[in-house]
């Protein structure tokens, strides 16, 4: 109990903890992305998946979880239930992303006919998994100046991507209710036409 009680009173401590959990769990995330649900399905996302097969990598992914989630509910504690004081501090923006993700992957990927989705879920849950890392990083110098421009730059990047992500839905109902056809590779599914639209908004990354 006192060893914990330093843990939590050392600023040192906890930041070595938190930087050590957060690389584990974007390490377990890539992992179950690529390694399982890569590796086995592929770009199929017409797959249908046993929900009661559970992986012992998605075990360990739900336990950090869970306890990431308690871990920030005592932070929301801590500021008395506010916030505006909890979101106050930008990196909590990110927690709150990646988290919500994630709930959103155990949430679905229990539901059948849902995992196609959790396993977008999951694997979006490493883009504000990766950003938060930098809050670990910009204890050096170099690094730090950057950092406090990116975060100077991360409101223009939300509403930038709220735009983005508003036409890309829209010009998907379109395309799809143009386009749809079950033996259409580009516009098959709702997922399929989301992703091309989003290949072709990137010139099909050549």
């Amino acid at each position: 109990i006192r060893r914990s009680l330093f843990l939590r009173s050392c600023p040192a401590a906890m930041y070595c903890l938190d930087f050590i959990s957060k690389l584990i769990a974007i390490t377990l995330v890539g992992l179950i992305s690529i390694q399982v649900y890569g590796k086995k399905y592929g770009l199929n996302y017409r797959v249908k998946h046993d929900v009661f097969e559970i992986q012992q990598s998605e075990m360990w992914m739900i336990i950090m979880i869970v306890m990431s989630i308690l871990h920030e509910l005592g932070e929301l504690i801590d500021s008395h239930f506010s916030l505006t004081d909890y979101l106050q501090d930008q990196w909590n923006v990110y927690d709150v992303i990646e988290y919500g993700l994630c709930l959103g992957w155990i949430v679905l990927r229990f539901v059948p006919g849902y995992f196609n989705n959790a396993r977008i879920m999951l694997a979006l849950a490493a883009i504000p998994q990766s950003q938060g890392l930098l809050r670990y990083l910009s204890v050096y110098r170099p690094i730090g100046e950057l950092v406090i421009i990116v975060k100077a730059m991360m409101i223009d990047l939300i509403v930038f991507l709220i735009i983005y992500l508003t036409s890309i839905f829209g010009f998907g109902i379109a395309f799809a209710g143009m386009f749809y056809s079950p033996e259409n590779d580009t516009f098959g599914t709702n997922i399929q036409t989301l992703l091309s639209l989003f290949s072709f908004t990137m010139g099909n990354f050549e």
